[in-house]
């Protein structure tokens, strides 16, 4: 049996996940509230930390188990759950970047470049994407070629 999670976000954005475990904001009545062995408050933007912080003592009041995380705090892992933080259909192929950039924070929240395994989807937010090595990119255009619906880059392309 798989864990159940509720996923909190501050605010919702094209990409907020839709299922049932996915909520924007403070909790739901009793009745719109589901079983949940852990709740995720998701934080994408600096300047929802402060919300996402009250998210985890509003959500508290009914749950036990209450995570803080998402991207604004860094992704240093490497793993990727298709529809878990974002809808289903986005997929990402690496995390991090190896320049240094003075207006980017990349670096510093996510670390170098690695690669994450390849997951089906036709939404590819990874402008990281030429930076991979030839044998990498072959991998992620065959998963590409597997897609039913036609792909889009909304990420960016950047050398």
């Amino acid at each position: 049996m798989t864990k159940r999670i509720i996923r909190v976000f501050p605010r919702e954005t094209s990409m907020t996940p839709t299922d049932a475990y996915a909520f924007i904001g403070d909790p739901q009545f009793d009745i719109l509230r589901p079983e949940a062995e852990e709740v995720h408050v998701s934080v994408t933007f600096t300047w929802d930390i402060k919300e996402g912080q009250r998210l985890v003592e509003a959500w508290g009041q009914f749950y036990d188990n209450i995570k803080l995380g998402g991207p604004v705090f860094g992704c240093r892992d490497s793993t990727f759950t298709s529809g878990m933080y974002i809808n289903h259909g986005v997929t990402f192929t690496s995390r991090g970047c190896n320049r240094r950039c003075e207006f980017c924070l990349v670096p510093e929240r996510e670390g170098k470049l690695r690669l994450l395994p390849i997951v089906p989807g036709h939404i590819v937010q990874d402008k990281k994407l030429l930076q991979k090595g030839r044998e990498n990119m072959r991998k992620i255009f065959e998963k590409i070629r597997e897609q039913k619906r036609a792909i889009t880059f909304s990420g960016g392309i950047q050398s």
